[in-house]
């Protein structure tokens, strides 16, 4: 089946999912990708499942790194992940030049 979209979610066995996510040149993800994701945590993950978020430029790690508090970047993101009861992993790909 062809990708429809730059982002995807994929459930693995024993509870893993990985969401891959794209917010392109942006600070956040747009809102039909929060919308795809939020729809899949509400109705197919479960509290006690774990997710692997791949994702480039993680500002909100950057940011805890740096001690900053700015909290500008990746508000959607962060909504999404807002899942105390998840164990959330995550791994940002290889940058890309543009």
């Amino acid at each position: 089946m062809p990708q429809q979209q730059s982002y995807f979610a994929i459930a693995l066995p024993k509870g893993w999912w990985i969401f891959g996510l794209d917010h392109g040149l942006t600070t956040d993800i747009d809102i039909d990708q929060f919308k795809f994701f939020a729809e899949i945590a509400a109705k197919l993950v479960k509290p006690s499942d774990s997710v692997i978020v791949v994702n480039h430029e993680p500002a909100w790690i950057i940011e805890a790194d740096e001690g900053s508090q700015g909290n500008r970047h990746e508000k959607k993101v962060r909504e999404l992940l807002d899942h105390p009861e998840w164990a959330v992993i995550i791994i940002p790909s290889p940058s890309e030049s543009y």
